[in-house]
């Protein structure tokens, strides 16, 4: 799980980070909207299909290889203009590996959105993944009423709702962001 995760939201931040050069200025807030859909999209498919297999370790192996090959369909269509060779300085390790690490204190807005960010997807990691399956597990006796579902199925549900409710809020913030030309009230 932890790898998946950590790889996929990896793949997530390389194709964020492709929308200001690709996309225009008006359409960038509906473009992260559509984005930022893959992420409870792929939550309720998952759920859905790791609910229904037997083997749960055995199960993330056609997920890896659905993310294997649709990342290298991406690698063989994607075309980034080439620099002009005296654009790029020469590759110096040091250097590259000081390029990731932002200060926070320089960089205060970068530091309170990633922070904002951090928090956010734990609260919803923590909040949707372990909460509310205790709460339906322990609290609602879910197999009790529903005798013959499971509370992975009932997991599934709920993050069906939530994505109903969300998906068109989200939609419709990015719209009115795009419209106004503003990011930060939305």
């Amino acid at each position: 799980w932890f790898l998946v995760q950590f790889f996929g939201n990896m793949l997530l931040a390389a194709y964020t980070a492709i929308i200001p050069d690709r996309v225009p200025v008006y359409q960038r807030g509906a473009t992260q909207a559509i984005l930022g859909l893959i992420s409870p999209l792929v939550m309720i498919v998952g759920a859905y299909y790791l609910g229904r297999v037997a083997d749960f370790r055995a199960g993330y192996y056609p997920v890896i290889a659905i993310l294997i090959a649709c990342n290298a369909l991406f690698v063989w269509r994607y075309r980034e203009p080439r620099l002009p060779p005296a654009a790029a300085p020469p590759f110096r390790l040091a250097a590259f590996l000081s390029s990731f690490w932002i200060n926070p204190r320089r960089q205060s807005d970068f530091g309170r959105a990633w922070l904002a960010w951090l928090l956010l997807w734990t609260g919803y990691a923590l909040g949707t993944g372990g909460f509310v399956f205790l709460y339906v597990q322990n609290v609602t006796g879910y197999a009790a009423l529903f005798p013959g579902r499971t509370v992975q199925e009932a997991m599934a549900q709920i993050q069906i709702a939530q994505t109903a409710v969300g998906a068109p809020l989200m939609m419709l913030a990015a719209v009115l962001s795009d419209r106004r030309q503003r990011r930060k009230p939305f």
